[in-house]
């Protein structure tokens, strides 16, 4: 699971959680149970691109010694890949970082940001280990939970970059976000989006329950 956002003009310091009114009011454990923040220089960051670069399919040669075509799984599982880097590499240095954990192993981040004037949070990026289930929901969880930390009220936005996969955007959308604009941010074209309160509140019901977890 993954997507990308455009930086923000400022970046905000990492802050302990604390219970939220949404996460009191029963809509399930707070999602930064099984998180940590994380800063510019950590192991877990080092685990997770490891992680990343080794689950790099392997490519095959046939009879002749040619590089053969990846298969339609492996091509999506590189694209996969490929995306996480790109935006750890671009979109989570200098916010508010976590590591996702599974069974106390790294299985994800999230990046994100307070916005002004109460408006919630802006989730910046969001990556999931190949093999992972439930890091997307977790993180949107989390960026809910802060947002209503922070006078937000639950509401979150995002910006969808053009390398996300048609899937990751009916995520979002069936998560309640709705597109609000499109601009260009630094020469690529990126879609606005956004999940208000009533949205989140809604969305945290949903998931009461979910836990990112390794599949394989």
């Amino acid at each position: 699971m993954t997507t990308a956002q455009a930086k923000p003009a400022t970046a905000s310091t990492t802050a302990a959680w604390r219970p939220t009114p949404l996460q009191a009011s029963g809509a399930g454990r707070s999602a930064f149970d099984a998180m940590q923040p994380i800063g510019e220089y950590s192991n877990d960051k080092y685990y997770m691109r490891q992680s990343l670069l080794t689950s790099l399919p392997e490519k095959k040669k046939n009879r002749f010694g040619i590089t053969k075509s990846d298969s339609p799984e492996d091509a999506l599982r590189r694209q996969h890949i490929y995306h996480c880097l790109e935006v750890m590499n671009g979109y989570m240095d200098g916010h508010m970082n976590y590591v996702v954990k599974a069974g106390g192993k790294p299985a994800g981040m999230l990046s994100m940001s307070e916005l002004p004037d109460n408006r919630g949070v802006k989730i910046n990026g969001v990556i999931g280990l190949p093999d992972t289930k439930g890091v997307g929901v977790h993180a949107i969880r989390a960026a809910i939970e802060k947002s209503t930390e922070v006078g937000g009220g639950g509401r979150v936005e995002l910006n969808y970059l053009p390398s996300n996969s048609e899937n990751l955007r009916a995520f979002y959308t069936k998560a309640g976000f709705v597109e609000r604009g499109y601009f260009n941010d630094a020469g690529k074209y990126v879609t606005h989006m956004v999940l208000d309160a009533n949205k989140a509140k809604e969305f945290l019901r949903n998931t009461s329950g979910n836990s990112p977890r390794f599949i394989s």
